[in-house]
């Protein structure tokens, strides 16, 4: 019997470990000198999330401006971008109509905005921020 039950176990930590990563983000991070680029990217998302986005864990409590681009394959994708001193944006993306926004943002002490989204069926979603960090 205890041997059924670990095999089950297994089984549901095997399912739940499937379904975070088809529902999850995969992000890239590029930087050429003051410039760089976030890029998540997630095949389908259902409902509300929120997450941390990481600019830069070197550009913290920076204010930093940015372009923000949302692109979407198939379905609806909401997103609101909120800072670290509560200042937010919220773009809406739909099949052939991107949203994008030029903004500035604060990062927190760990270099991060924060995404809160709301998707109705989204497949495919692209959100890139270009951002350029001052030079002091």
């Amino acid at each position: 019997m205890n041997k059924l039950k670990n095999w089950h176990f297994a089984i549901l930590i095997l399912l739940f470990a499937a379904l975070a990563c088809t529902t999850g983000y995969s992000t890239s991070h590029t930087v050429t000198g003051n410039q760089g680029q976030v890029v998540l990217k997630t095949k389908s998302a259902d409902g509300s999330n929120q997450t941390g986005i990481e600019i830069d864990e070197d550009y913290e409590w920076i204010t930093i401006p940015m372009t923000i681009t949302i692109t979407v394959d198939a379905g609806s994708y909401q997103a609101t971008f909120v800072d670290h001193e509560e200042n937010n944006v919220t773009l809406k993306a739909l099949p052939d109509n991107p949203a994008s926004i030029r903004t500035e943002m604060v990062t927190d002490g760990f270099g991060k905005i924060m995404l809160q989204s709301e998707a109705n069926g989204a497949e495919g979603v692209i959100i890139t921020i270009d951002y350029i960090v001052p030079v002091y």
